[in-house]
């Protein structure tokens, strides 16, 4: 009783008795930032952005804005959002498991579906899919009344430098002009999507803070790169003049050549002579390795790999499946905050509509059919003896009926019983009679022996709602001992019968 607890039994059964004078402070917090002495948000209102990078810098959260005109910053943020965006979704009325919804939960889940068709969905999804690089994205909701009910007419992302969180419980504050510390944000007014809030960090963590060194570097290497080209990276023209060439005429000289760069066109004095001079070596590589590094960085913070944005010249088919598998990991994360921010939209969408005792709507993505994984199933069950229908490879693979056949017209065919012994009273040899009489006795108590793993697959198979459902209880059914004692028995003597039926046919072909 006492495990989780930092008591001792005996100290944990007197704080048991002590339970209901503490009852207050049970129900008290006691951690605070004033009780810690962090009271920095107890005279300011409202808690100062905690962004490491941000703070060492002096800037606001309004700078990372600008790193979005980066191409590599740009490229990485389309390239993420893209998979989570092309995604298909669904709403589900809520129920408790097992259970069917009840018809005032359909009906809410019907209403909020109906006004949610109203809505920009893909805008919508597309900036609360800017929480992971920003660290939060803030919305405020829109009602009016529709026939006794609330309609959801409009979620707007609002600014994020409109909005804080109090110092005191982390609760969203709107900063409102000529009110401080800020005024608090109503829940059925205003929801927001983080990515990854803390206690010490309610605004979320934020990726592109982690780029912005990157990017300014890159921003350098590149001004001086230009530099390096403008200066180095076209012919130099050369002239060389007689050695009793005063210094005004070499200025002359000088303008002259310049003049050439321009025009192609020179008048230069008698004696002179004009070369043109090339730049060799990779003087100008340390500036494109550094901008390269600096998209590498960018990209492995945005994208978790580097891979999918520049394969460059050490990449693998190996590698690029890790990647992506990475990049796909970050992605899921987006879809969940997604979903996260959607079901407590239908949440508040209840309460408003239909109060606490109706369970809300729930978001659902809807994944793609890996028929691969399935026909690969669907073969592991047929060598275990499963036999398929018609109607479930038109339900399962989406055919046609009228396009297929199944091979036997889908079952297994057998001898009718009988035809076996017939066969045998009919060739004549009474040993081989007796060995396949006994065999046919094996075969029976094999039926008998597999047949109670058997119908814990078909089990199995009834139970399964879905089709992911169905290799979850296949992995955990193939995965523990079955009852194979018995089948293993019947085997053995099996083996033992075709041993002495090879014995005894030797000596008879030795004999004959």
């Amino acid at each position: 009783m006492s495990r989780g607890l930092y008591l001792p039994n005996g100290e944990f059964r007197e704080f048991a008795a002590e339970a209901a004078p503490r009852r207050q402070e049970m129900l008290a917090e006691i951690a605070t930032r004033e009780a810690a002495g962090v009271d920095l948000a107890g005279w300011l209102g409202v808690l100062p952005d905690p962004d490491p990078v941000l703070r060492k810098r002096g800037d606001s959260a309004e700078i990372l804005t600008e790193l979005t005109g980066d191409d590599q910053v740009f490229m990485a943020l389309q390239d993420r959002k893209s998979k989570t965006l092309d995604r298909e979704w669904r709403l589900t009325p809520g129920a408790p498991a097992g259970e069917q919804p009840t018809p005032a939960a359909e009906q809410l889940c019907k209403n909020f579906a109906r006004d949610l068709e109203d809505l920009d969905l893909h805008a919508l999804m597309s900036e609360l899919l800017d929480a992971p690089y920003f660290g939060l994205t803030v919305a405020e909701l829109m009602w009016a009344p529709d026939g006794g009910r609330m309609r959801l007419t409009a979620v707007t992302p609002k600014p994020r430098p409109w909005f804080g969180f109090s110092g005191d419980d982390n609760h969203l504050v709107f900063l409102r002009l000529g009110t401080w510390p800020g005024e608090p944000c109503s829940p059925f007014k205003f929801l927001a999507a983080r990515h990854f809030p803390s206690f010490d960090n309610p605004y979320g963590s934020r990726a592109l803070s982690r780029c912005l060194w990157p990017v300014a570097f890159k921003r350098g290497g590149w001004q001086f790169w230009m530099n390096f080209l403008e200066k180095f990276g076209q012919p130099w023209t050369v002239a060389t003049a007689p050695d009793n060439t005063d210094r005004a005429k070499r200025r002359d000289i000088a303008a002259d050549l310049a003049a050439m760069v321009q025009d192609a066109v020179a008048v230069l004095p008698y004696g002179a002579e004009v070369d043109l001079k090339e730049s060799s070596g990779k003087a100008g590589d340390a500036h494109r390795q550094l901008i390269n590094q600096c998209d590498a960085s960018i990209a492995k913070v945005l994208l978790g790999q580097t891979l999918t944005s520049d394969s460059g010249d050490k990449g693998s088919r190996a590698l690029g499946t890790v990647h992506y598998q990475v990049l796909a990991g970050l992605q899921n994360s987006d879809a969940r905050l997604v979903r996260t921010f959607f079901e407590d939209l239908g949440w508040i969408y209840g309460r408003v509509n239909a109060g606490p005792d109706v369970l809300t709507p729930c978001w659902e993505w809807v994944e793609p059919e890996d028929y691969a994984a399935r026909a690969d199933l669907d073969g592991k069950l047929k060598g275990l003896g499963v036999r398929f229908r018609k109607p479930y490879y038109v339900r399962a693979y989406g055919l046609a009926e009228e396009d297929f056949d199944l091979e036997g017209g889908g079952e297994a065919e057998a001898l009718p019983a009988g035809d076996h012994a017939a066969f045998v009273a009919s060739s004549g040899d009474p040993a081989q009679a007796a060995v396949d009489s006994l065999a046919d006795g094996l075969a029976d108590e094999a039926a008998a022996a597999i047949q109670s793993n058997a119908r814990e697959i078909q089990d199995a198979i009834n139970k399964a709602e879905s089709y992911e459902d169905l290799m979850i209880l296949l992995a955990e059914l193939l995965g523990r001992d079955m009852d194979t004692d018995d089948l293993a028995d019947v085997a053995h003597r099996a083996m033992l019968n075709a041993a002495l039926h090879g014995t005894a046919s030797a000596r008879g072909d030795g004999n004959g």
